[in-house]
């Protein structure tokens, strides 16, 4: 009997250490993969950020490139306004010229000369201040157009910010203990009544 016992006790620590060498297995295996999930979360998270930053930089050469055009645009008007005005102005002083020699020349002279020189001098500031008054709006529409763009550029940052997950230890133990837990029910399910 005391062979059966020393036989069926060898048989015993036999199987309970192929069980703790499988359960050892088994949390070997959990630990690779968490090593491999950590290693592989890094790498996404390297990815995403520099997908990130190709997108910040890219905003921010559109935002630029449209400042530009914005620029460019408003100091066009600004030149037309201005050669526009000058245009104005040399004919207002051809047209008083001419009235004065015209009046001259007919014999025209005192209020009724003046007053038509006084409406072509009335007739330029009203289109000056006009022009002047336009070209202001246009300043203020341009600068709502450029704080629209850095609006944009600003969204289009913030709307690309990929999800970076961090594979650390906790998750790298968290999966080596499940594992351990799972291998030990494998080879030792708990009681059932």
């Amino acid at each position: 009997m005391c062979l059966f016992a020393g036989l069926a006790s060898a048989g015993t620590a036999i199987a309970g250490g192929a069980a703790q060498a499988a359960l050892m297995d088994k949390m070997l295996m959990a630990g690779v993969q968490g090593a491999m999930q950590m290693q592989a979360g890094r790498a996404q998270n390297q990815a995403a950020g520099r997908a990130m930053e190709q997108n910040k930089a890219l905003a921010v050469t559109s935002a630029n490139q449209q400042y530009q055009d914005i620029l460019l645009r408003q100091l066009e008007e600004q030149e037309a306004s201005a050669v526009e005005i000058e245009r104005l102005m040399s004919e207002s002083r051809q047209a008083g010229s001419t009235a004065a020699l015209a009046g001259a020349e007919a014999g025209i002279s005192g209020g009724s000369l003046e007053e038509k020189l006084q409406a072509f001098s009335r007739a330029e500031s009203q289109y000056q201040l006009n022009t002047q008054r336009n070209m202001s709006m246009r300043r203020a529409a341009y600068g709502q157009q450029m704080r629209g763009t850095r609006n944009q550029a600003e969204a289009r940052i913030e709307s690309f910010r990929p999800n970076l997950s961090y594979y650390g230890l906790d998750d790298f133990l968290l999966g080596v203990g499940t594992a351990g837990v799972g291998a030990y029910y494998d080879f030792f399910p708990p009681p059932t009544d």
